[in-house]
């Protein structure tokens, strides 16, 4: 799977708020490196059946995959590229998620 790297701390919408990546790095697990992205985002406001409320800013961690070609070519918005491979497998996604929690303190964990 190709990968889209954008710039660190480039401010990006979403929703009620915004988020942008505070970090990113390569992850040695296994003999192998995981791309994982550092992701913080904006206080926000949301609305619900009970009504509505503001939400401080919260950090989550993005991981698109193991890494096969890191930053290896430019896409057509000339945003860097890596190519990754997806991780199925349950107990490697256990264990990343303990390694990242340890690692930047947020539960917050999402794979591609």
């Amino acid at each position: 799977m190709e990968f889209a790297h954008l710039p660190l701390q480039q401010e990006v919408e979403f929703l009620a708020g915004s988020y942008w990546i505070s970090e990113e790095e390569k992850i040695p697990y296994n003999g192998r490196e995981v791309l994982c992205l550092v992701r913080d985002a904006s206080p926000f406001t949301s609305c619900g059946v009970g009504g509505c409320g503001q939400f401080s800013g919260f950090r989550s961690i993005l991981i698109p995959g193991f890494v096969i070609r890191h930053r290896y070519k430019k896409n057509e918005g000339g945003l860097e590229v890596s190519e990754v491979e997806t991780i199925n497998d349950e107990d490697t996604k256990k264990d990343l998620q303990e390694i990242v929690q340890q690692k930047y303190g947020t539960p917050h964990l999402e794979f591609l």
